[in-house]
């Protein structure tokens, strides 16, 4: 999740019971702008996230080990994928 007061979180969801667990929160590094490119590389059970190329941090959960992708968006929020790409690592 990005917040426009400028930090971001990475949160856990359990698809079960609707739970969330904030895995990470930590201020943005870099300017925040109203177009964000948001980049997610996935090794293991460690997810590092860069938005506009600049990297933000890390969180390590090993909930979703053979992948999901999701997107949420707060009331009042404009958010959508736009060339979505998933690769394997090298």
């Amino acid at each position: 999740m990005v917040s426009p007061a400028g930090s971001w979180q990475a949160n856990m969801y359990d698809n079960t019971n609707g739970s969330v667990q904030t895995l990470v929160q930590r201020p943005l590094q870099g300017p925040a702008s109203t177009t964000m490119t948001i980049d997610i590389v996935v090794r293991g059970d460690t997810y590092t996230f860069y938005i506009n190329g600049v990297q933000q941090g890390y969180a390590v959960s090993g909930q979703y080990t053979s992948g999901t992708i999701g997107l949420a968006a707060d009331t009042g929020a404009n958010a959508s994928f736009k060339n979505l790409a998933v690769y394997a690592a090298p």
